[in-house]
C-alpha cells in the first residue's frame, strides 16, 4: 500500500492497495492497517462512507474494525466489479464474508462490537483472481453519523394489501 497522486477524487491524494497471488486458497489477501492512537467513538457512527476507484477484477475490498481486544471486528465489503470512482455507503456489516474470504478467524464476530472504542482500520483485498494484478484507490473514509427518525404509522403491504401499524 502506499500513497498515490495518479488517482484521486476529491482530495489530493489516495490510498493505493495492490495484490496478486498465485494459491488457490481463499484466504489469500493484500492488507494495510491503521491503528488510531486517539481510538475513535463510533457508537452513533456506525455506517460508513469512502470513495473507492475499482479496477473490475471482482476482487473484494473488505473495510474491516477491530476493536482494541482484537478479538473482534466488522466487515464491510465491496466486490471490486466496477472501474472508476463510486462513492459506497457501507451500513451493515457482512458478517458471511469474514467466512467466506477469511477475513477474520474469530468466532467472536458474531458477538457484540466496541463501536465506542475502535483500536484499527483495516483495508484488505480477498477474493482475487488467481495470477491477475488487483489495484483500488480509496479515497477519503467517513465515519457516518446515525440520524434517529421516528417511525409514525408504518405500512406493510401483504399481497398488495396495506396493513396499517397505528404507532407514533
Amino acid at each position: 500500500a502506499a500513497w498515490s497522486t495518479e488517482i484521486t477524487h476529491d482530495t489530493k491524494t489516495s490510498l493505493k492497495l495492490t495484490g496478486r497471488t498465485n494459491s488457490t486458497q481463499r484466504g489469500s489477501r493484500a492488507w494495510v492497517r491503521h491503528e488510531f492512537v486517539k481510538r475513535p467513538n463510533l457508537d452513533n457512527h456506525r455506517s460508513l462512507g469512502l470513495w473507492v476507484h475499482g479496477d473490475g477484477s471482482g476482487a473484494v475490498l473488505d473495510v474491516q474494525l477491530v476493536e482494541p481486544s482484537l478479538i473482534r471486528a466488522r466487515d464491510h465489503t465491496v466486490k471490486l466489479d466496477f472501474d472508476g470512482w463510486r462513492f459506497l455507503r457501507l451500513v451493515d456489516p457482512d458478517f458471511d464474508a469474514a467466512y467466506d474470504y477469511e477475513l477474520f478467524r474469530h468466532k467472536g464476530n458474531l458477538g457484540g462490537f466496541a463501536y465506542g472504542s475502535v483500536r484499527e482500520l483495516r483495508l484488505q483485498l480477498a477474493g482475487m483472481p488467481r495470477n491477475q494484478p488487483v489495484t483500488v484507490h480509496v479515497g477519503r473514509i467517513e465515519a457516518l453519523a446515525e440520524v434517529v427518525r421516528p417511525l409514525v404509522n408504518p405500512v406493510i403491504e401483504v399481497n398488495e394489501n396495506p396493513l396499517r401499524i397505528p404507532v407514533t
